[in-house]
């Protein structure tokens, strides 16, 4: 495990102990089980005969050592295998597998060979025979000198992926219910396992640089030891979902190397939601600065919803905190942001919006002040933003806790604040984010660990914040020692990643801290459609929460530029708004990913939207359904579209899924039922998850079935000609069921032609069966 990457100070914490009876003997990698005796428990996928020690050995010299020599032979490249093994210890090394990657790519030719102007790698997933004819064109210079190699180089890739999909060890972030692996049969130590998948995980990265490919879809498991290290530091269930969903193996590596213990009860927190940060206003703690007990300070309130109440829309208001002197108190002076005029020099108007998190105690729900200790130290980070102002200059600042109206019986206020909200931090000259994990973290500190403490942070994880980071001109994040600029740290992490890369390094994944990036999904630019930005919003804020579920769709819809008035309309019980705040921003959507029928989510139940998610809130990557999206149907005309016809009926228009009527049932409870006739006969497993409605069989309704695909067998993915242009399907495998969506038959949509209307239930897995045993039902 030498070869990932890990925060400062910190030594490789698994040690993976080496096991083999014997060396690699270098023959063909796919009949070695054949030439060592193992060739039926392969085929039988049967270890029972074999010893742990026996089974740890053989795997550990075919899957570790045999991948890494073959795969590095094909690419030119001579391996050693004693390099790989620490002798005095009996374990595994990587610690030269960065020099071994280093040479193979200066073995093959790269873009750098191909005339500039040909854009054929561009157009490798959508228009695979497309040359252009160029005499250095990448087709000729690049891919047909890369096929055979790569195409050898993926069959021995997958076949490791399958096998530890065999093993049991925990990994994919696929949706509940959704795991395609086999049942777990190879007994390997956890240790030698994951060392296997990193192995793997890393090569795999490395052939698709060297042949310039495009990712794939292998699946490198091994999560089980790094999830169990966050566990011991107290982290909520879903912090851990939402990280391992987020990261490959070298992140999660680097993530659990050193996790700093989270506070707060999390039994009662499931993968979805943290129940142990939601805030408690009755019993709220506004924070001091620590050794402080002073008294609190607030704006003039008269003064503040003077100028909120401003115009139809409100004006901003602003806070400057002036110091007391000669014996005087300090005072907190409000301002209309549109008055202030900082620079004698300048028209322009300078204020600074601060993002925090409520539970971190720099908030206030019963009045609109803040301890003097804490406004006085927020004045000063707010003036160091700004080293050009003058000695006695104060830079005013935005913040929820004093500019917002919190008394009950000034909602009304409280409401313009929100609807002004995308205007607020758009025009602040620049976001100021107040964390207290990000401020133990050092300016000088390695980036990857600055990177780290900002997408572990608390700020991160809050709903609100997302929109805040967004919406900002210059998002600054206050560190032990000073600010910096999040895009900086964006640059900052391409340079070093492309220093890593050269150095043979493949911790690529870890990109996914790239926070700057991260923080553009969703983002929203006037003239585009909206549908375009539903599915990275869903990304981007799927490790996030809130307290108040009513929030949800007011942040989204001010991200998305739709005027937040129409949802604050929506009163009633919160559950009620919930719903009906989220069918309304589904309309401003319009059009969808058809895949998202087939999502795990807890759903909306009113008819016309119980294909849609609640929230967006609390997901993993599998959950949205939109990987069971028709490869071989992406064209726009194609998206699902939310529809009401002349009756007033609603629901969502889905085309191109195939599917199945299906005969009456006559019991009533049986989750598994075998369906058809003859020699096919197929066998359809409810899944009775959140996302499902399912009372029992009903013996009068007509049932119908959607089908991602077609049910299949087994199957091997068959060996392109050019296994560069295609997905790289983990051969796991054995994907012999199919998701599909149960629903009963409603009516015919008479405007729209060839519709059938059908009621979501539930969904299922459909698999081809040759025998009914297990079956409730034929």
């Amino acid at each position: 495990m030498d070869h990932l990457v890990l925060p400062a100070g910190v030594s490789p914490y698994i040690i993976v102990p080496y096991r083999c009876t014997e060396s690699y003997d270098g023959g063909d990698f796919f009949t070695y089980p054949e030439r060592k005796g193992w060739a039926k428990d392969i085929e039988s996928n049967d270890f029972g005969r074999r010893s742990p020690s026996e089974t740890n050995a053989f795997f550990q010299t075919w899957l570790f050592f045999g991948c890494l020599t073959e795969v590095l032979k094909a690419g030119g490249v001579k391996v050693d295998t004693n390099d790989f093994i620490e002798m005095k210890s009996n374990t595994v090394t990587t610690r030269k597998l960065q020099q071994l990657i280093a040479q193979w790519k200066l073995l093959w030719p790269t873009s750098n060979d191909v005339s500039k102007q040909c854009q054929c790698r561009s157009y490798q997933n959508y228009v695979p025979d497309k040359r252009c004819r160029r005499k250095r064109c990448w087709q000729s210079v690049v891919r047909d000198h890369n096929s055979a190699t790569l195409r050898t180089t993926l069959m021995i890739l997958r076949t490791v992926s399958r096998f530890i999909d065999l093993s049991g060890t925990e990994g994919d972030n696929l949706a509940v219910g959704e795991d395609h692996s086999v049942a777990p049969v190879i007994p390997l130590d956890p240790e030698i396992a994951l060392s296997i998948s990193a192995l793997g995980c890393a090569l795999h990265q490395a052939s698709r640089l060297v042949y310039e490919f495009p990712p794939g879809r292998l699946s490198w498991k091994g999560t089980a030891i790094m999830k169990e290290r966050l566990q011991r530091a107290n982290w909520c269930p879903s912090r851990i979902a939402g990280t391992m969903g987020q990261l490959g193996i070298s992140g999660r590596y680097y993530c659990a190397a050193n996790p700093v213990k989270e506070a707060g009860d999390h039994s009662e927190c499931s993968t979805r939601r943290c129940v142990a940060q939601t805030i408690d206003e009755d019993h709220y703690p506004t924070r001091h600065v620590p050794g402080c007990s002073c008294k609190s300070a607030g704006v003039p309130q008269e003064e503040l919803l003077d100028i909120i109440r401003q115009g139809d829309a409100g004006h901003t208001p602003v806070v400057t905190w002036v110091g007391g002197t000669g014996g005087l108190e300090g005072r907190a002076v409000v301002s209309d942001a549109s008055n202030v005029k900082v620079s004698r020099n300048s028209n322009v108007c300078i204020y600074v919006a601060i993002s925090h998190v409520w539970s971190q105690g720099l908030g206030n729900p019963a009045e609109n002040t803040l301890p003097i200790c804490q406004l006085s130290q927020i004045q000063q980070m707010v003036d160091d933003l700004f080293a050009d102002r003058g000695m006695d200059e104060h830079i005013p600042f935005w913040m929820d806790t004093l500019c917002v109206p919190v008394d009950k019986n000034l909602k009304e206020f409280r409401e313009k604040c929100i609807i002004r909200m995308r205007t607020i931090y758009e025009e602040a000259t620049a976001v100021l984010v107040l964390d207290i994990g990000m401020q133990e973290v050092s300016s000088s500190s390695p980036v990857f660990d600055r990177a780290f403490a900002v997408s572990q942070s608390a700020w991160w994880r809050r709903l609100w914040t997302y929109q805040e980071g967004i919406l900002a001109k210059h998002l600054y994040i206050r560190l032990s020692d000073g600010v910096q600029d999040l895009h900086e740290i964006n640059g900052e992490m391409r340079e070093h990643n492309a220093e890593l890369e050269q150095q043979g390094y493949t911790s690529t994944e870890l990109i996914s801290m790239d926070v700057s990036a991260h923080l553009t999904m969703g983002k929203w630019e006037p003239g585009y459609k909206r549908d375009m930005y539903y599915l990275p919003m869903s990304v981007a804020v799927s490790t996030r929460s809130t307290t108040r579920g009513t929030d949800e769709t007011l942040c989204l819809s001010t991200v998305l530029g739709i005027h937040p008035a129409p949802f604050l309309s929506i009163k009633g019980l919160a559950d009620q708004v919930i719903d009906r705040r989220m069918e309304l921003f589904l309309h401003y959507i319009k059009k969808f990913d058809r895949g998202i029928i087939f999502n795990s989510l807890p759903r909306l139940k009113r008819d016309g939207y119980r294909w849609a998610p609640r929230s967006l809130l609390g997901h993993t990557i599998g959950d949205m359904g939109t990987h069971y999206t028709l490869a071989d149907v992406k064209h726009p005309a194609y998206a699902a579209s939310l529809h009401k016809d002349r009756h007033g009926v609603e629901g969502l228009v889905v085309r191109q899924y195939s599917g199945m009527c299906l005969e009456p049932v006559a019991t009533s409870h049986p989750t598994t039922i075998v369906v058809g006739y003859g020699d096919v006969r197929y066998g359809v497993q409810l899944l009775l998850d959140e996302s499902s409605d399912f009372p029992g069989w009903n013996p009068a309704a007509k049932y119908n079935l959607v089908l991602s695909e077609k049910p299949g067998t087994a199957m091997n993915t068959p060996q392109q000609e050019h296994p560069a242009l295609i997905d790289v399907e983990s051969p796991g495998v054995r994907r012999i069921r199919t998701m599909a969506v149960l629903g009963t038959r409603v009516d015919q949509v008479d405007d729209i032609p060839k519709v059938i209307m059908i009621r979501y239930v539930c969904r299922a897995w459909v698999t081809i069966v040759e025998k009914d045993q297990g079956f409730d039902v034929k």
